[in-house]
């Protein structure tokens, strides 16, 4: 048996690397491509037989008005001032989940004195 690289010149060893390189990283890429296309077919498949609908994530969602400050005089009574903090959680609430208000209820609440006698 002969060996082929002694008989090859630099130039066509070097063409051959070559071409060997650019097949090996064009079969990577094309495996990566074929396994996501594979993954975004499962993604529609699981999405049909769930009944979900795959265009409502595409959608803007729907701009969140911006709260009012409240006077201090207007929130005078504990229920307005209750109403006053909850409003101002669920517009918080409202700008980090990107407009959707998450469920939340209000259980109890305490008053705590924010006057410090610190000099």
């Amino acid at each position: 048996m002969i060996n082929t690289a002694l008989a090859m010149s630099f130039g066509e060893r070097a063409a051959y690397a070559g071409k060997v390189f650019l097949i090996g990283v064009l079969t990577v890429f094309a495996a990566l491509v074929v396994l996501f296309l594979v993954l975004v077919l499962f993604r529609k498949f699981v999405a049909y037989f769930n009944g979900e609908d795959l265009e409502v994530e595409a959608k803007e969602p729907a701009p969140t008005p911006i709260a009012t400050p409240v006077p201090v005089a207007q929130a005078a009574s504990d229920d307005a001032l209750i109403a006053v903090i909850t409003a101002a959680v669920a517009a918080a609430l409202a700008e980090e989940n990107g407009g959707a208000v998450p469920g939340f209820r209000v259980v109890s609440f305490q008053k705590i004195s924010t006057v410090s006698n610190r000099k």
